[in-house]
């Protein structure tokens, strides 16, 4: 693993990672290496997993993320189609 370091960040910024890092429960380095994964695309995605899952572990660090009862999963039948041929 490469090291780098930031030189002349904003207080607010620190102030800011440090608070996600709380939330998260994650120190300030393995915060940082989360943010700068997602920012360079680099997503800890399971293809086997549903969709939905899926999607709420990308959101899952985004300050937005999903409860498990937010969203509920359809299954089966019983959908209508639209008939535009009218």
């Amino acid at each position: 693993m490469d090291n780098h370091l930031v030189l002349d960040l904003e207080p607010n910024v620190r102030d800011r990672l440090e608070q996600r890092a709380r939330q998260h429960g994650l120190t300030l380095e393995e915060e940082a290496r989360r943010l700068l994964a997602a920012g360079a695309g680099i997503l800890d995605d399971d293809p086997t997993l549903p969709a939905g899952e899926r999607i709420a572990r990308q959101c899952a660090d985004s300050g937005v993320g999903f409860l498990p009862c937010e969203v509920e999963e359809l299954r089966g039948g019983g959908f209508l189609i639209p008939d535009f041929g009218e």
